[in-house]
């Protein structure tokens, strides 16, 4: 009798885990991410790194959702709409970010053929999660404690507004704040959303010289009942997300209802092509005869997250970019507006050097500096490369590595150096919400090369003239605007010094840029659009 093949799936691979599957007998292992300073090459086992099938992985995921929540449409067709509003494509929005990894797991299977293997998922030491769970909680029940206790549920309101701009987070109004000033305070609106709240963006929003409208809170649950006969257990799972989005879903339109009441033409968003607010927002406004426009600051690499986007115009910057957006993620090429120009340059075109990173600068003088733009959790492209970048420090007395952390990276992420020769050429930069830009400017300032794992960080690198790798050790990167000219691919991890160097030698490109004014143009758009 053939004995069973197994692989082990884990979030992070570690030897412990190693030695768990060699004595289990497992055939590989499946992992998201790897122990920092762990060289997994040293090991004779099959490791496999799912992020290499992080695009392909998405769509597997998205799609083989969308066939069973179509299947439970059929079965179910009202629970897939709520006061003539269809909410197909939020919830398959909202599933998604429930288990896009298991994509990344069955492409890998596939990719190594190990189809005929049983999947085992390995789940970390419970006090280790604990640990993580806690300070997640500790940091997101600060900022809820704050806005739940001024939230106060949304009523009819009893003004009309031209254009109501919705506010999530310091980025977005980072991202908007030449834009917004371009409107007229008197018949324009901020709509003050709850998620991401905390008080230096109430102190911000509140300084602008616009209405503010305060999301409500969430007012009561959805509860669904169904019968199970007939169901297969996907189908059950499926179920089960389908019942804990409802109250968010009902939330979302009751609100969106009210402020449509108020509008007399557009909402715009950023960012909204993440999620399922977007889809819902669309719904509403498209029912009132209103437009939806939407920002967004990061780069998109024509996976999954942008799928069954709908707005009437994204808002985008160039066209490489545009035709990711139409060609793989299928977007309605009608929805997609090349406006040659970001927003976010028209803040750094106006940003003065003025040391927010409080760095003492006699310590980098004659030196020459690499930033590294970091990424959430233990990535092998993200440990390799800070490998590498170490080894390079260790070696050359003249480098300097200024390590940015991700704004969702949380010190249990960090991967930092432990060799003593190197730490006092080694810099944390420290930043919040509130000087986010600031400090990335003034980093970019002083900056020689930058280096990321996939990070919008390498795109406004090129804004400041300055050099930037995208270390993905994948045949095609992700990061969509390599051009080898200024943002560059390095898919081996032994050809990254090299390119690093190669770099460093160049003459600096860094010239003070001609300030833009993107967000007039963004502006004049938004107020003259009209729909075919």
């Amino acid at each position: 009798m053939t004995a069973e093949k197994k692989v082990l799936v884990c979030n992070i691979v570690s030897p412990h885990i190693v030695s768990y599957a060699r004595k289990k007998n497992f055939e590989a292992i499946l992992t998201h991410g790897i122990m920092p300073g762990y060289d997994t090459t040293t090991e004779d086992f099959k490791i496999i790194d799912t992020n290499i099938y992080r695009k392909k992985g998405s769509w597997r995921a998205y799609n083989d959702n969308k066939v069973i929540l179509d299947r439970l449409k059929e079965k179910f067709p009202n629970l897939f709409k709520h006061n003539g509003y269809d909410l197909t494509k939020g919830l398959y929005k909202h599933v998604y970010w429930t288990n896009y990894k298991d994509g990344y797991v069955k492409v890998a299977v596939e990719e190594n053929e190990l189809r005929d293997a049983v999947l085992v998922h390995y789940h970390p030491n419970f006090l280790n999660r604990l640990v993580r769970r806690f300070g997640q909680m500790v940091t997101s029940g600060q900022e809820n404690k704050y806005h739940k206790a001024m939230r106060r549920p949304l009523k009819p309101l009893d003004k009309i507004y031209d254009v109501i701009f919705f506010v999530d987070s310091l980025m977005t109004l980072d991202n908007w704040q030449f834009l917004i000033r371009e409107f007229d305070p008197y018949r324009t609106a901020i709509y003050h959303m709850a998620a991401k709240s905390n008080k230096i963006l109430e102190k911000r929003i509140n300084e602008l010289p616009f209405d503010v409208i305060n999301e409500g809170p969430i007012l009561s649950n959805a509860p669904l009942s169904y019968k199970r006969n007939g169901l297969i257990a996907e189908e059950v799972i499926m179920m089960q997300q389908i019942a804990g989005a409802r109250s968010k879903f009902f939330h979302f339109l009751r609100e969106f209802e009210l402020l449509a009441e108020a509008c007399k033409k557009s909402f715009v968003v950023n960012g909204f092509e993440n999620d399922f607010t977007g889809n819902l927002l669309h719904e509403v406004a498209a029912k009132k005869g209103l437009y939806v426009f939407n920002t967004t600051n990061g780069t998109r690499a024509g996976n999954a997250t942008c799928a069954d986007s709908e707005f009437d115009a994204f808002l985008i910057w160039d066209e490489k970019m545009r035709t990711i957006l139409i060609e793989e993620a299928k977007i309605d090429s009608r929805q997609v507006v090349n406006l040659e120009g970001h927003l976010l340059e028209d803040v750094m075109s106006r940003h003065r050097f003025s040391n927010s990173l409080e760095l003492d600068l006699s310590d980098i003088e004659d030196k020459r500096v690499i930033t590294f733009g970091s990424c959430q959790g233990f990535r092998k492209d993200k440990i390799d490369a800070l490998d590498v970048l170490y080894g390079m420090l260790k070696e050359n007395k003249d480098l300097v590595l200024l390590y940015r952390p991700h704004p969702r990276e949380t010190p249990l992420d960090y991967y930092l150096p432990k060799d003593d020769q190197i730490q006092d050429r080694f810099f944390l930069i420290k930043y919040d919400e509130e000087n986010n830009k600031t400090t990335l400017y003034d980093q970019l300032f002083i900056t020689d090369v930058t280096v990321v794992p996939t990070s919008t960080v390498a795109l406004e690198s090129s804004w400041a003239g300055v050099p930037a790798i995208t270390f993905e050790q994948n045949d095609t990167p992700l990061l969509y605007c390599v051009d080898e000219e200024t943002i560059f691919h390095v898919k081996v991890k032994d050809h990254l010094a090299d390119k690093v160097n190669e770099l460093l030698q160049q003459q600096p490109k860094k010239n003070d840029k001609e300030v833009t004014n993107y967000a007039k143009v963004y502006a004049d758009f938004i107020k003259a659009f009209e729909k075919n």
